[in-house]
């Protein structure tokens, strides 16, 4: 369903044109040749941002996640007793 070559018909409303930015996505996605799932990897840095890449951390395509503003279940660490 891209922008040009789709029977249906897209409408959209509010601040953000989602639609366009899914098309983009996909425009880019198929321009890549089609990456699969395993090409991509999350790296989580100290201070808690999280980066998406494709086929290496140092890759010039990188996403850095949106942090959210939800409260935070941090789970207690558990340490391993090897006695």
């Amino acid at each position: 369903m891209l922008r040009d070559h789709h029977p249906w018909r897209v409408q959209q409303f509010g601040p953000r044109r989602l639609w366009d930015e899914v098309d983009d996505a996909y425009r880019w996605w198929e321009g890549k040749g089609r990456p699969a799932a395993e090409r991509y990897g999350i790296t989580v840095e100290p201070d808690g941002t999280h980066k998406i890449w494709l086929d290496d951390p140092a890759s010039p395509q990188q996403w850095v996640l949106p942090s959210s503003s939800a409260p935070r279940h941090t789970a207690p660490m558990i340490q391993r007793d090897d006695s």
